[in-house]
């Protein structure tokens, strides 16, 4: 099976991104052709080692060999969600199936963080006590009825061994340090006393994740404040007078609507409107398409508040934007040091030609998803390869303007407060970089 190989479409969409061989206008009419993309099916092919076969041919097998590993599920239900997976257009699957699917085509570990990648662009959580049952289902050879068995037992357990909290604290517990336990873990007895000794440490979101994301927003000037001192800031920009005020202003003034506005690009990115009564809506099936597929994952100002409240998860578009908002960069704890790393940095990368500073971040944002538990990045997924574009440049101040340029042109949305990068001029403001150089004024 060859699920690790990058195949010729892939490196291909790798290399139109990194050597910035498209114009702006060629790229974004790239990311409106499905031929680019990778459909589920094309992984489902793989994974069972059925390349080639018709989809009708497929999808029977499929259906036949689910089936098999767990007589519990019906044909129906099983018939209606492979006929979704195997459309042309499909480009993930839910997560629980794609775990169900991984035990079913009886894929290794590696295998499987490979197959959640490319189907749903995560990665196993290692410390979610669901998923540890899992990884010890298919480091065991558990089949499928066999691991619904074990989690139906483990959820059974008094100590609810399953159940995790709703908002949980930061522990200091990281997937690193845990994931070496779990893999020695070859009996149902090790995975329960595992599951009860260390109850305390687990739970269902990204630790490492959330450490990145706090940091992030720490590095950008944002602090949390209540919805009441948000407004404050609001009221306080509209009586001093203009949109642009706000670049003036000092780090602690960055307010979550800057965030979402300029880090996650929530204005660029449409809402799908309903079809209006008696029109079609076919012209726009493609742009709805775009819309539903790239605010997936995006929060509103109540899911961010919930974010960084640890009562929802993390996720990795989030995390995306904040490194590209960032350059990856942690905070630092005064100017002095500030000035150090980016002397060190710029000393470090004196010899580089452009293309390796472009390969430094790509490697780096790869590192940062792969410790959260998150798929790297792919050149075949579109809002991938959108941040890759975006960001294959040597100036990385640059970068969220680009990326405004682009979505903006995109969905035809006029952008009232241009980033730095967002010109063919590299003209605008960058107001992070304005807020770091202010923080420390005297």
């Amino acid at each position: 099976m060859n699920l690790f190989g990058n195949g010729d479409m892939t490196r291909l969409m790798e290399q139109k991104a990194l050597t910035q061989a498209l114009t702006m206008s060629e790229a974004i009419e790239l990311m409106k052709e499905e031929s680019c993309l990778r459909p589920v099916r094309e992984t489902l092919e793989k994974a069972c080692g059925k390349e080639g076969m018709s989809r009708k041919a497929l999808e029977e097998y499929l259906i036949d060999l689910i089936l098999n590993s767990d007589p519990k599920m019906t044909r129906d239900n099983v018939r209606h969600n492979v006929r979704l997976w195997t459309g042309d257009d499909k480009l993930s699957i839910k997560r629980e199936w794609a775990l169900r699917l991984a035990l079913v085509f009886g894929l290794s570990l590696e295998e499987t963080e490979i197959f959640l990648a490319r189907t749903c662009q995560e990665g196993l959580h290692w410390r979610d006590p669901r998923d540890i049952a899992f990884i010890f289902a298919v480091q065991n050879g558990l089949n499928l009825s066999e691991t619904g068995e074990l989690l139906e037992e483990l959820a059974a357990a008094p100590e609810g061994l399953l159940t995790v909290p709703e908002q949980e604290e930061m522990k200091e517990i990281f997937t690193e340090q845990n994931s070496s336990d779990v893999r020695t873990l070859s009996t149902k007895e090790e995975l329960t006393a595992y599951l009860k000794e260390n109850q305390s440490c687990l739970g269902g979101f990204h630790n490492t994740g959330y450490d990145f994301f706090r940091k992030y927003l720490a590095t950008i000037g944002w602090k949390k404040r209540t919805r009441q001192e948000e407004q404050a800031l609001e009221e306080k920009r509209q009586k001093s007078g203009g949109a642009n005020d706000h670049l003036l202003y000092e780090e602690e003034e960055v307010t979550t609507r800057d965030v979402l506005d300029f880090c996650m690009f929530d204005k660029l990115i449409p809402r799908v409107r309903r079809a209006v009564k008696g029109q079609s809506a076919e012209p726009d099936r493609l742009l709805n398409g775009l819309k539903k597929e790239l605010r997936k994952g995006l929060p509103e100002e109540t899911e961010f508040s919930r974010m960084v409240n640890r009562k929802t998860d993390i996720n990795r578009k989030v995390l995306m934007l904040l490194f590209l908002a960032t350059d990856g960069e942690m905070p630092a704890e005064s100017i002095e040091e500030q000035l150090s790393n980016e002397q060190a940095y710029e000393e470090m990368i004196d010899s580089w030609e452009p293309e390796d500073i472009v390969e430094d971040r790509y490697e780096r944002m790869n590192t940062m998803l792969s410790q959260c538990g998150f798929a790297q990045i792919d050149p075949r997924n579109r809002f991938d390869w959108i941040c890759l574009y975006c960001m294959s440049i040597e100036d990385a101040v640059l970068i969220d303007g680009r990326m405004q340029r682009f979505l903006s042109d995109m969905f035809e949305v006029q952008v009232d407060e241009p980033l730095a990068g967002y010109s063919e001029e590299d003209g605008g403001e960058d107001i992070f970089k304005k807020i770091w150089e202010m923080k420390f004024k005297d």
